[in-house]
């Protein structure tokens, strides 16, 4: 596992810009994961942690990129979201899922479970 840079980001799937009544980066407050080489928020795009990179293994092919983002702009105060990104097995295209903290949750719970039960076999 280690970190690398942030990738450009997709416009049309990324929170949009602040209004136009608010200066970008007015009153902005980073939530404290928030890294300010990838922050894109005082230019009006989402707060974003360091990425993390997982890499493949002799049994697992897959390289999974996380990293936690959350819109600058959310009304409804701080939403947090794992970003997972990773090539598709069969087209190498890749594929990008945000997880709620709810689902991250929940992620944790069954990879915690599988992983005590493989060690117990």
């Amino acid at each position: 596992m280690h970190s690398m840079p942030c990738p450009d980001r997709n416009p049309a799937t990324d929170p949009s810009p602040h209004p136009e009544h608010a200066p970008i980066g007015s009153n902005l407050t980073h939530p404290t994961w928030c890294h300010p080489r990838h922050c894109t928020a005082e230019r009006g795009g989402p707060h974003r942690g360091p990425s993390v990179l997982i890499d493949p293994d002799s049994i697992g092919s897959a390289q999974l990129q996380l990293q936690l983002w959350s819109p600058a702009d959310d009304p409804d105060g701080p939403v947090v979201l794992l970003e997972l990104a990773a090539a598709d097995r069969d087209s190498g295209r890749r594929v990008r899922v945000d997880l709620s903290m709810r689902q991250l949750d929940q992620l944790i719970g069954l990879l915690t479970t599988v992983t005590n039960q493989a060690g117990e076999s």
